[in-house]
């Protein structure tokens, strides 16, 4: 019911290929937040985990933050708090692993 409300440009709406095999780091990442483990199992190259972790971040972001805007939902949502959670975790373990202390 609520879909025929959502209107996004699909330029900014994030689009997964579900024909390709994609590394695990992100979900390694909140599990464990071991930095030096995700750039070893995924096979990662300097710095790339950084910006792979930080894309998926802020793509956490967007959807929260998309879901938190539709007149539809309401403020204990369980999809929104769930997306709110793994944001608030990934924020938090992402912020620890590259020392980024935010006021």
């Amino acid at each position: 019911m609520w879909l025929s409300q959502v209107f996004t440009d699909i330029k900014v709406a994030p689009i997964v290929e579900l024909d390709k095999t994609y590394n695990g780091y992100a979900w390694d990442f909140y599990n464990h937040g071991i930095v030096a483990a995700i750039k070893k199992d995924n096979r990662l190259k300097q710095g790339e985990d950084f910006a792979l972790l930080n894309d998926f971040l802020l793509m956490l972001r967007v959807i929260k933050v998309s879901l938190s805007q539709l007149e539809s939902v309401y403020k204990n949502d369980p999809v929104l708090t769930t997306f709110t959670i793994i944001e608030e975790n990934f924020t938090t373990s992402f912020n620890k692993a590259y020392n980024i202390n935010r006021y």
